[in-house]
């Protein structure tokens, strides 16, 4: 299986996680309509929560599911990355999505429930850390590829 094909079988599947995971908030936020709040707390934003991390995934399921989603240039075909490095990018698209996921329930919950600083700092710098990885793994795989080499035993 050339580098090539390993991506285009990769991202289906990581597609239809997306959307899977997507219609499961959806269905979260099914249940955020009979909780129990707690004091100060908004129901608009639980649902908002819940409702916002769906879209991100479900509409990240669906570029990666489309066939134009990725568009190979003359270039690419020619010069194959290896398939570490494209698993790497499928890993960075992961983190990406999760990152923007993450990001929006800690925007979400920072407007809803009444917490300490340290606790919205935290989700924050989770949801931080995820998008950063997301982009050296999606721009650098080659670069990230070396640097794990370095671990190789082989």
């Amino acid at each position: 299986m050339t580098s090539q094909e390993a991506w285009h079988v990769a991202r289906r599947v990581l597609g239809v996680y997306f959307v899977i995971q997507g219609l499961l908030y959806a269905a979260g936020a099914i249940a955020m309509i009979g909780i129990v709040l707690p004091e100060g707390s908004s129901r608009t934003g639980y649902l908002a929560s819940a409702l916002l991390q769906g879209a991100i995934a479900v509409t990240a399921g669906a570029i990666l599911l489309r066939d134009t989603a990725i568009k190979t240039t003359a270039r690419a075909v020619a010069e194959p990355l290896p398939l570490k490095q494209v698993a790497l990018q499928l890993l960075g698209v992961f983190f990406a999505v999760h990152g923007a996921s993450s990001f929006a329930r800690a925007a979400a919950r920072a407007w809803t429930i009444e917490a300490g600083v340290g606790w919205q700092a935290s989700e924050f710098a989770s949801a931080a850390v995820q998008i950063i990885a997301a982009v050296l793994l999606i721009v650098r795989p080659a670069m990230m590829a070396r640097v794990l080499q370095r671990y190789d035993s082989d």
